[in-house]
């Protein structure tokens, strides 16, 4: 009321002359809060819930072309593979590459071998939640057992993102109705055809450490099985529940949060579509 009365003194508003009957119609903070029933469901409560009540039927050979839909897969190419560094270090050699693709995204990668490994000499694949310098280890477990490794970042993982908000891109492309899993998916599903052509192999290995690159991994492997030989995964997760009963943000991992992937698939459903591809997994401790 006071703040009414100096507008009505600055502006020349009209003052209120009869205000009878305005306290009665006043009510105390007690009297406006409502409270909630005592069983009453928050939207991630309520998802737990629904999610809970979901019943699968065993996967069918239609569940593929399903999954591809789910996820807006859509095959991508190569437009240009781009060379930004080369080194040999140890009897050890290495290229950074950049993968130009023909949707206008880009993926990069380090090949390392043995600078004396045969050319035709098995290829691994390795993602990482974290960055390809946190597939380290993994990539000179490979090596040392003369084998090549391409250690290998999508669109929205790796150090090349960190800075950059790749959630806010995330937002952008499920706002133009595509899926920032699918999009991952296209990508090492082309760069590992890329790969068994280099090598001259007809499949590939595949290494996945952490959820996010698991999801990318085991769709990989049931919309094309006969590419991979091998697919082994650390630090994943059982289920995609885990992200309803663990704080997962769409900040963290937004190509989790697919729109009805959770509905129609979840992790068994979809390695199941990868049938005979050998397939290995540590998943006792997710990746944080």
């Amino acid at each position: 009321m006071e703040s009414y009365r100096f507008f009505t003194q600055q502006f020349g508003l009209p003052s209120i002359t009869n205000e009878d009957g305005v306290a009665s119609e006043l009510k105390s903070y007690d009297q406006l809060a409502v409270g909630l029933p005592k069983d009453n469901l928050t939207l991630l409560s309520l998802a737990q819930k629904l999610g809970g009540e979901i019943q699968r039927q065993a996967p069918t050979a239609s569940d593929r072309a399903k999954l591809q839909e789910t996820v807006r897969y859509a095959p991508v190419d190569i437009k240009q593979v781009w060379t930004v560094g080369i080194t040999k270090n140890h009897g050890v050699a290495s290229e950074s590459l950049l993968f130009e693709m023909s949707n206008g995204l880009t993926a990069n990668g380090i090949w390392v071998r043995a600078i004396d490994a045969r050319e035709d000499a098995p290829v691994t694949i390795v993602l990482n939640d974290g960055d390809k310098d946190s597939s380290a280890a993994a990539v000179s477990e490979i090596v040392n057992r003369g084998d090549q490794a391409l250690s290998f970042d999508p669109t929205l993982i790796g150090s090349s993102w960190k800075d950059q908000n790749p959630y806010m891109l995330a937002e952008m492309i499920d706002g133009v109705g595509e899926r920032p899993i699918g999009l991952q998916t296209a990508q090492l599903v082309r760069v590992a055809h890329w790969a068994a052509q280099r090598t001259m192999l007809p499949k590939v290995h595949v290494e996945a450490d952490g959820m996010r690159s698991q999801l990318d991994v085991l769709i990989a492997a049931a919309i094309e099985p006969e590419l991979f030989s091998k697919i082994a995964v650390h630090h994943g997760i059982k289920s995609l529940r885990y992200v309803l009963d663990h704080p997962v943000t769409f900040y963290d991992a937004p190509e989790l949060f697919c729109l009805d992937l959770y509905k129609e698939f979840d992790l068994d459903r979809i390695s199941a579509l990868a049938g005979s591809v050998e397939q290995s997994d540590d998943l006792e401790s997710p990746a944080k």
